[in-house]
């Protein structure tokens, strides 16, 4: 029997298991990591032996893998607040590891003034166990409280009332809109007047008194739209007799045109704003007086 042979095996089998747990040690000392990752590699190699010719021997190598891999944070936004409001800095934020269960996430706020209007830089740090660090940045634009700001959760009050008369969960978003879009229509009347110092205090005067001009038009459906949960932008006309409002809206992934407001019929009033593009707006323009003529290196193309 060839004694040597078993036991070098022997000797070779119990190195294996002593390089697996010096390659689990980290783990085992700090148990909030996931376990390591452990390389093997496996050969042989003649071994000569006296009067036998060379004997193979199976040889093995384990390697803990070094953790060179940062942390991942997401759910990272930019946000707008006004004057005095509350900012919840990690609201959606979540940091991930290859390694670690649990990585702290560090949020320097420390140049942030909610007093003062502004863009400030918030930065958010999550260090693993390994030292590796992940770096994320945020805007936060301070805006100063503006006419009617005071009202506008009455506002939102009234925008979720009117949301709930006209639109139900099983519609799709371009359905969503062109209800409300209707909804606006039928239930105000024109009459060429309006309060244009704050879009919050129009739209609360339109959802009650159910009246107004084209920018009590676009303060309603604004109001409407942005419940349903809806991205705008606002418009204005330019080289016009008046001013005329209306928004863009975004909706799947692109934007598009979207005004309420009736028109005369020296406007085609049967010809509707409802999510129309830039070249159509332009084409109804040049027929129109220029009538949807705006300012187009201010705001997203449309499809």
């Amino acid at each position: 029997m060839h004694m040597g042979h078993n036991k070098r095996k022997w000797i070779l089998i119990a190195g294996l298991l002593i390089a697996i747990a010096a390659g689990c040690f980290m783990w085992l000392y700090k148990p909030d990591r996931v376990m390591p990752s452990v390389q093997m590699k496996v050969g042989t190699e003649p071994v000569p032996t006296e009067g036998r010719g060379n004997e193979t021997l199976l040889t093995t190598e384990a390697a803990v893998l070094q953790d060179l891999e940062p942390p991942v944070i997401t759910g990272v936004q930019d946000q707008v607040i006004y004057v005095g409001d509350t900012i919840v800095y990690k609201k959606g934020v979540a940091v991930t590891d290859n390694q670690d269960l649990e990585v702290t996430l560090e949020v320097d706020s420390s140049q942030v003034d909610r007093t003062s209007p502004g863009t400030y830089t918030v930065i958010y740090r999550a260090v693993d166990l390994a030292g590796n660090q992940a770096e994320e940045k945020a805007v936060i634009t301070v805006l100063a409280q503006g006419e009617g700001e005071e009202n506008r959760e009455e506002m939102e009050e009234l925008a979720q009332k009117a949301l709930q008369e006209c639109i139900s969960k099983d519609m799709t978003d371009r359905d969503k809109l062109y209800e409300i879009f209707w909804y606006v229509k039928y239930h105000m009347s024109y009459t060429g007047d309006s309060d244009k110092s704050s879009q919050i205090n129009e739209a609360i005067h339109g959802f009650k008194k159910r009246s107004g001009d084209c920018f009590t038009y676009f303060a309603v459906a604004k109001a409407i739209v942005e419940a349903a949960g809806f991205e705008t932008i606002d418009v204005e006309r330019i080289n016009g007799e008046t001013m005329h409002y209306w928004s863009l809206v975004k909706v799947d992934g692109e934007w598009y045109h979207y005004d309420t407001c009736p028109r005369s019929e020296a406007h085609n009033k049967y010809w509707y704003c409802f999510l129309r593009t830039d070249a159509e707006l332009k084409s109804f323009s040049e027929k129109y007086d220029g009538y949807y003529t705006f300012d187009t290196s201010l705001y997203p193309a449309t499809p």
